[in-house]
């Protein structure tokens, strides 16, 4: 989708974290090499307005992979788990979590509640994400890829994704589960898919 915007929230969300993983100026340096010098010291506002293109936030996430090579799978891990928490505390979520564990609800309903939460944040405004259990597993599915355009790779790759993904099943599950994307758009898939296989 050439002609999607993606919310100044999320985008908000996403800088935070990579500020909280490589610091202020690492996050200046990602953003310089990304060619948006605009968000330099001017973070995205928490609103739903529209922030940026899938081209230039693929070009950030492509920027993080260039600056850290072999480790940059970590990094993305990391960002995308302080991205959920930043995202989670921006809505408030923090009182609504805890509740929701103190409800008795499955882990397993918990997790998807969570997951279709964050599916729906990821498909604003008009992406096409969804979670659904197949054969038991839950199935965390964007069709849409903002951080896979004209990024083609060998390997699924969307790290950033999976690290949010992962925060958000821990969050709401008190456990850590295995996650795996097993398809990506990136690669040629029609979809970004993520399995949400059993806890550790």
């Amino acid at each position: 989708m050439t002609d999607r915007f993606l919310p100044n929230s999320r985008l908000r969300h996403v800088m935070l974290g990579i500020e909280q993983t490589m610091g202020l100026n690492g996050l200046n340096v990602i953003l310089r090499r990304a060619g948006q010098d605009r968000f330099v010291g001017h973070l995205p506002p928490d609103n739903r307005e529209p922030g940026m293109t899938p081209f230039e936030y693929s070009a950030l996430n492509q920027a993080i992979e260039e600056y850290y090579g072999r480790s940059a799978r970590a990094m993305f891990l990391r960002i995308g788990r302080a991205a959920y928490q930043e995202q989670r505390k921006a809505a408030g979520l923090g009182g609504t979590i805890a509740a929701l564990l103190s409800i008795p609800l499955s882990p397993q309903a918990r997790v998807r509640r969570s997951l279709k939460r964050l599916a729906a944040r990821l498909a604003e405004p008009d992406g096409r994400c969804q979670v659904y259990l197949d054969d038991q597993r839950l199935v965390f599915v964007d069709e849409t890829g903002d951080a896979c355009v004209n990024r083609p790779h060998e390997a699924p790759n969307c790290w950033l994704h999976l690290g949010l993904i992962q925060e958000a099943v821990h969050s709401a599950g008190g456990i850590e589960i295995d996650v795996t994307e097993t398809t990506c758009i990136a690669k040629g898939d029609p979809a970004c898919r993520f399995e949400i296989g059993e806890s550790r």
